[in-house]
């Protein structure tokens, strides 16, 4: 899950982007199955679901995007 861009604003707003992409269903998360359309995502979903609850929230996606 590469962010292209030269400025921390244009990787912010590529990362929000990316988020709107794989919340396929705007419920304001990535489950697991939406994740599976991205390899990266899907294999550190534990890792990045920092309350263990089964989703990726925005600021969970942005933190580990922000690595």
């Amino acid at each position: 899950m590469a962010t292209y861009g030269n400025r921390r604003g244009d990787a912010s707003r590529s990362n929000e982007s990316g988020f709107a992409k794989l919340d396929k269903n705007k419920d304001g998360y990535i489950s697991k199955a939406e994740a599976k359309s991205e390899p990266e995502l899907s294999k550190n979903f534990s890792k990045w679901d920092l309350n263990n609850d089964g989703k990726i929230n925005r600021a969970e996606y942005l933190a580990a995007m922000a690595k």
